[in-house]
């Protein structure tokens, strides 16, 4: 006797059957068809207590299920994958479709229009403008049509160089200039006349940023200053070269000198055992270590002054460049024969460093501060040794004064 559970014959069947002579043993769950489990019964051969039949067919309609919802899925994802390659093609068709279409418009007043209204900076290159448009002005004069392709750029040797002092202020005095419109310089120190002269001039041309011919091409690298050398090179190079120095208390400038050797790693003795000798009865300055020796500013400008006359060197003072930098700046602009346009409202006093931050005025750009090695606190130094020093570099002091006709207050 058997009797179908469920809505279907095929779900489940349980069968009761009576003992037989010969039976055939089973798992005691076993999946079959219903017409060999007929023929198995009629034939009186099976004994199970219960035996649980589910239609194979089931298991391929979950197969089919399953390969339904992946090929379901890989669809939406691909779908999803067209809808946003059709987005990005849009935008980017929209991108090159703006400055097209104003090509023909662009009209500014000068380039420190440019500069001032913070479109451009310092940095950016004469062929990097973006195409903007300006309100007209009536006075042709000073109207200039600038477009990506009309301002002819290259690559030039520099027409001035910041040749020194180490730890003297150069990278502010960089900084600051860079602020011109019409200046451009490398952001990294080349030292191709000390270092790199075998790379030839070619190498140097190509080291500097594109400008063209109203641009003054600048380069900083304070180790010309104090190499033998690079006098003689600069010369062979341009013989009219504006060379531009940045001098401070050689004291001062020699404590930053080791404070930073020191910070990085460079240097273990204390400050007075690397300036000071001892010849077995007197306690003596030494020359030779070159945190002092740069300071002997009289020593190194009179080889400057064998191949350059003194009015293509101007000396600028690195005490004025934090205490006065608009003044300094005015300076250095009018050796250069720029405009001014680096005035007094460039500068914000930053009370913490105690150093001056750079601001543009009318512009949406916040202060911009030197790096975190300005204005780093120095090491306590005895007054003694200050004492010493100040004796052995005043008669230098004064030799250096009368040499540029100009007094640092250092004495």
């Amino acid at each position: 006797m058997f009797r179908t559970s469920g809505h279907s014959p095929y779900r489940s069947l349980l069968v009761d059957i009576k003992p037989a002579s010969e039976p055939l043993t089973f798992p005691d769950a076993l999946y079959i068809t219903p017409d060999s489990l007929l023929a198995s019964i009629k034939s009186g051969c099976v004994r199970l207590p219960v035996i649980h039949l589910r239609k194979r067919v089931n298991q391929d309609d979950q197969s089919r299920r399953k390969l339904t919802t992946l090929v379901q899925s890989a669809f939406v994802i691909a779908l999803l994958i067209l809808v946003l390659c059709f987005l990005s093609y849009c935008f980017l068709l929209y991108v090159d479709y703006i400055p097209r279409r104003h090509k023909h418009i662009i009209e500014v007043y000068s380039w420190s229009a440019l500069w001032n209204s913070g479109i451009v900076d310092s940095d950016t290159a004469a062929d990097e403008i973006p195409s903007v448009s300006f309100p007209a002005r009536s006075d042709p004069e000073h109207r200039l049509t600038v477009d990506n392709q009309s301002l002819k750029t290259a690559r030039r040797l520099p027409q001035a160089l910041i040749i020194g002092v180490k730890k003297g202020g150069t990278r502010a005095l960089l900084e600051y200039i860079r602020m011109h419109p019409q200046v451009r310089a490398p952001g990294a120190e080349m030292h191709f006349f000390d270092r790199h002269y075998e790379r030839g001039i070619e190498w140097y041309r190509n080291q500097m940023p594109l400008t063209d011919e109203s641009m003054v091409t600048l380069e900083k690298t304070p180790s010309y200053f104090v190499t033998d050398d690079a006098p003689a090179r600069i010369y062979e190079m341009n013989a009219k070269m504006k060379l531009i120095i940045v001098v401070r208390d050689p004291i001062t400038r020699a404590i930053s000198d080791y404070t930073q050797a020191r910070s990085k790693g460079r240097s273990t003795r204390s400050f007075d055992e690397m300036a000071f000798y001892s010849n077995g009865t007197h306690r003596l300055i030494d020359t030779s270590w070159g945190a002092l020796r740069i300071g002997l500013y009289a020593r190194h400008t009179a080889k400057w002054l064998e191949y350059f006359p003194a009015a293509q060197l101007l000396f600028v003072s690195g005490e004025g460049l934090i205490a006065d930098p608009a003044g300094e700046m005015a300076r250095v602009q009018a050796f250069l024969q720029l405009d001014r346009l680096v005035t007094g409202e460039h500068f914000y006093y930053d009370p913490v460093k105690k150093f001056p931050c750079l601001i543009r005025p009318d512009a949406p750009v916040r202060p911009r501060c030197l790096g975190k090695s300005k204005g780093r606190p120095h090491p306590h130094i005895h007054p003694d040794v200050i004492g010493q020093l100040r004796d052995f570099y005043k008669p230098h002091n004064r030799e250096f004064y009368s040499m540029v006709e100009q007094d640092f207050q250092w004495l």
